[in-house]
């Protein structure tokens, strides 16, 4: 069994191509010092990352729509997730419709409401969407191809020898 390397001792043979802490000619110390600034620069830009990552979170929970109908006969707020915080009823609502109508109206202003609320969210996280894919297609619940985030060719047998 061999012990682990101590401070300042050689790694090995390096670290992958194109890693200055790999190249030939770089001692223990060098690679080692090396390597100790790039794992330093990993954590700091996982800590940048966390950190926006937490803004971003709460900048989605305070995500918030009020919207009403053309009439103004309903009101609704809707939070995060699309979920009703807020439903008021003018005074006149239910002498101007029917209770059909007045549910109906009711629910197209839900509907608006929570769009808004989903394009808000979709406007926010977009910056953290890969290339091609669109946040607020995501947010409406629109059909989205996985495959498209994928290199050509993945998935596929390797050809035969």
């Amino acid at each position: 069994m061999t012990e682990p390397p101590r401070e300042n001792q050689p790694l090995g043979a390096g670290g992958p191509p194109g890693d200055p802490a790999g190249e030939p000619g770089i001692d223990g110390r060098q690679r080692n010092a090396v390597m100790r600034v790039q794992l330093e620069e990993l954590m700091a830009d996982a800590e940048r990352q966390q950190g926006q990552l937490q803004a971003l979170s709460e900048q989605v929970r305070q995500v918030s729509a009020t919207v009403s109908s053309r009439d103004d006969a309903v009101t609704v707020t809707a939070g995060p997730q699309g979920s009703i915080s807020d439903l008021r009823f003018s005074a006149y609502a239910t002498r101007q419709h029917a209770a059909d109508r007045l549910a109906e109206l009711t629910l197209e202003t839900i509907r608006t409401a929570q769009e808004q609320v989903a394009q808000q969210v979709a406007e926010i996280v977009q910056p953290l969407m890969p290339a091609g894919v669109d946040a607020e297609a995501l947010t409406s619940g629109q059909a989205f191809d996985v495959g498209s985030l994928l290199p050509p060719g993945f998935g596929e047998p390797p050809p035969a020898r």
